[in-house]
């Protein structure tokens, strides 16, 4: 008959190692401390975006353009009639008009003229027109919108052509913008009692010229042919501004 030995069963049941419960130990340990971690690195990495937006925020508004208030603008006195700020020396002895367009084929355009000439305007409907005459003394200056002749003019170095031209002297020749050129001249027979100076027009891509000009029929009577009077008639077609 056996009997149970109880020191022999605890001899028999084998021990766990001592040093593997010790890394069990550490490897929970070390988990612990590594999710610890990693818990801490991320408030951490909240608190510091949250700073980093405090930060900015403010630099945000302050870099945000205030509304600039415009100044007031000056109000400069009115012009008196007749003047202009373009062109001061309009200002002196000279006035200006205005054509406004009302003819299709023709511009509007801007008339500095000596004030010791007078203006008068006249106009129809029937056919549409418009006329300007400038005089001072005996001299008297035209400028016709609406039907004319479109002969062409020929200068004293052009040859002849066929069908409608009318031949002038010598003249003398005006550029205006866009390439426009303007010749003043007195025709090759006209009356010496009254000379009438008749103004042509090139523009780039034309031949000949014609006695029609962006501004009208322009024609000038000069009694004796006045030099200071001429003179004056061609700085009139000079400070011309054609309207487009």
């Amino acid at each position: 008959m056996q009997t149970n030995d109880p020191n022999q069963n605890q001899q028999t049941q084998p021990k766990e190692p001592k040093n593997q419960k010790t890394l069990i130990y550490i490897l929970i340990t070390l988990i612990i401390l590594s999710l610890g971690a990693s818990g801490f690195l991320f408030y951490q990495n909240q608190q510091l975006k949250q700073q980093l937006f405090r930060i900015k925020k403010p630099s945000l508004i302050a870099s945000s353009p205030k509304p600039t208030q415009k100044p007031t603008p000056s109000i400069a006195p009115p012009i008196p009639t007749g003047t202009s700020e373009k062109e001061p020396e309009a200002s002196e002895g000279w006035s200006i008009y205005t054509q406004k367009k009302i003819v299709d084929y023709f511009n509007a355009f801007k008339l500095y003229y000596p004030k010791a000439w007078k203006l008068e305007t006249s106009s129809s409907d029937n056919p549409k027109t418009s006329q300007i005459t400038l005089r001072k003394q005996d001299s008297i200056i035209s400028i016709l919108q609406g039907p004319g002749s479109m002969a062409s003019c020929l200068y004293p170095e052009d040859p002849n052509l066929d069908g409608m031209y009318a031949r002038h002297g010598d003249y003398k020749e005006i550029i205006k913008k866009n390439g426009i050129i303007w010749r003043i001249a007195l025709p090759e027979n006209y009356d010496l009692n009254k000379p009438n100076y008749i103004v042509c027009q090139k523009k780039p891509g034309e031949d000949f010229f014609t006695g029609s000009t962006s501004v009208g029929f322009f024609t000038a009577l000069i009694p004796n042919e006045d030099s200071q009077t001429l003179n004056e008639v061609y700085e009139m077609l000079e400070k011309i501004e054609i309207i487009e």
